[in-house]
Formats: C-alpha cells, sequence, structure tokens
C-alpha cells in the first residue's frame, strides 16, 4: 500500500498486531479462506453493476455533466456471528430463518449459498482496514475512514488527497456544485463544500485548527485539520479491542495506525481536544448517559 502511495504520512507504517494466520487450524484457515472469497465476489458483483450505470449515463451522452460520488461504508465490520445473530433477534428475525443461518454457519461449504448470511469477522476487518486500528463500531481510524471517488464536471481527476474531510461535507459540497447557496443551516455541525478541493484551487478544506468530532456507543473521537486526534474508547492500544476506556492522543501525521499513545506526553493537547469536544457535546444535545459505556 505504501509502494503504491496509498498511505498518506511517514513511510514506515506501524501494523497494528493480531492472531496470525499461520497460528489458524487448517479448518479455520480452510473457512476464512471461502469467508473472502465470497466477499470477493460480492464486491466484483457491486463493481460490474456500478459499471453498467456508467455504461448507461455514456449511451445517454449525461455522462460528462452528472456528479458521481462513490464511497464505502465507515470501516469493516468486526461482528462475529454470534453478535449479528442478537441483533436480527432483536429486530424481530424469525426464528426458522436465524436456524437458516445458523446451518450455513456451521457448514463451510454453505457459505455463499443462496440461504446463507455469514459475517468474516474482527480478524478479516482489520485486515481489511489496515494500517488503520480497529473498525466498524470504534472511533479509531479503522472505524472511521471510508475510500471515496469524484468525479464530474470541474472535478480533476486522477489526484487523491490526505484533506480532513467528512460525509456531513457531502450535501454542501453537491450543493455547491450545482451552482446553489446553501443555507447557513446546511453548514451545521462543521461541514465544508469540497468545491475549491476537487476543483484543484485549494488543497485543503480545513484550516489548521478546525475539527470534526462525532461519537458512538460511547465512544468519541475529536480530531484536528493538523493531525492531532483525541479518541475515548475501550480499545487498546494494541489488539483488537478490550481495556479499561480512557482519552488517547494520537498524532496522525506521523502514526496513522494509532499506536504511539501521546496523552501522557503531550496533556495540554489533550486538554484542549476534549474541552472542543464537550462543547460539541453541549451544542448538539449529546445525552451524557449515552456515554457512561
Amino acid at each position: 500500500m505504501a509502494e503504491l502511495g496509498m498511505v498518506f504520512g511517514d513511510d514506515d507504517v506501524e501494523l497494528i498486531e493480531g492472531e496470525q494466520w499461520d497460528e489458524l487450524s487448517v479448518e479455520m484457515r480452510e473457512r476464512a479462506a471461502r469467508e473472502m472469497e465470497v466477499y470477493a465476489a460480492m464486491v466484483e458483483e457491486m463493481d460490474r453493476n456500478v459499471g453498467r450505470i456508467i455504461e448507461e449515463l455514456t449511451s445517454q451522452g449525461t455522462l460528462e455533466e452528472t456528479v458521481i460520488l462513490f464511497m464505502s461504508d465507515n470501516g469493516a465490520s468486526g461482528s462475529d456471528w454470534s453478535e449479528v445473530r442478537r441483533i436480527f433477534a432483536g429486530m424481530g428475525v424469525g426464528p426458522d430463518l436465524l436456524a437458516d443461518f445458523d446451518k450455513a454457519n456451521s457448514n463451510p461449504s454453505a457459505i455463499g449459498a443462496q440461504d446463507s448470511f455469514i459475517v468474516y469477522g474482527p480478524q478479516w476487518a482489520q485486515a481489511a482496514m489496515a494500517p488503520f486500528r480497529l473498525y466498524k463500531g470504534y472511533t479509531n481510524e479503522g472505524g472511521i475512514k471510508s475510500a471515496a471517488f469524484v468525479r464530474g464536471p470541474g472535478i480533476v481527476h486522477a489526484q487523491s488527497s490526505d484533506a480532513l474531510l467528512s460525509v456531513r461535507d457531502i450535501f454542501p459540497t453537491l450543493l455547491d456544485l450545482a451552482g446553489l447557496r446553501p443555507k447557513a443551516s446546511n453548514n451545521a455541525g462543521g461541514a465544508r463544500s469540497w468545491s475549491a478541493l476537487l476543483s484543484g484551487r485549494e488543497g485543503a478544506v480545513r484550516a489548521g485548527d478546525d475539527f470534526i468530532a462525532m461519537e458512538f456507543n460511547g465512544r468519541r473521537m475529536i480530531i484536528r485539520a493538523d493531525g492531532w486526534k483525541a479518541v475515548y474508547s475501550s480499545a487498546t492500544v494494541r489488539g483488537l479491542g478490550g481495556g479499561t476506556p480512557s482519552w488517547q492522543l494520537f498524532n496522525l501525521r506521523n502514526d496513522r495506525s494509532e499506536v504511539s499513545d501521546l496523552a501522557l506526553s503531550r496533556p495540554q493537547i489533550l486538554t484542549e481536544l476534549v474541552a472542543e469536544w464537550e462543547k460539541y457535546a453541549r451544542e448538539n444535545n449529546i445525552r451524557a448517559d449515552l456515554l457512561k459505556k
């Protein structure tokens, strides 16, 4: 990834430690390989159908006047089947359907069949989000990163960017590209238009002291455009989770994998970021009882 220019920052990216492939049994490796085969087939099918949309726009002669934004969800899913099953049961999915899913999960040869429903678990999720730490559900980098591609009129193609962007920016960006002026309320939460970045007029969307804050399931995050990030999470610095929740501090300019917690060595920066996060929480009426996890 570093050789392809897909990793920004230091050339020396420290990967997260976890369970090693060669430590798995032959049976577990065969099952994991099958799970990834099915996932890869799903991605290929999605790619094929996106291609059908491009072909249709081309045949209509409207491709060059269409803005296309393609993005992934935030972070790979690291849930195991027992967790997903509990969620489904809570949503009212019937026992017969859950029993069919259970059968597919207990029989590797059924993985990928029409009536199967599987997840590939935390290890594949961490591998998919490498070199970032953790995955969906966490406010660490692996849980908030989203690959995105944008093309269309007025957009400089074949460029990549490490600017700090947010999904909140999409609405004002599309309004801007359409020549519409957003109301002030449409920029709530610090949303910014990407139009100057996409056109090549600017190399960033936010100034160094601008920040993005968020929370999910008791986990919190605030990141400044200059690369400093504070994250409150139960995730340990190494490994795939666990530990006592605490505020941690990382400098993403030279630690994209969130390996070196600088909370003790740079307490002033952590204090400033946490104060900004608490202000964000007050302004957005975030309930304190939802943050006790």
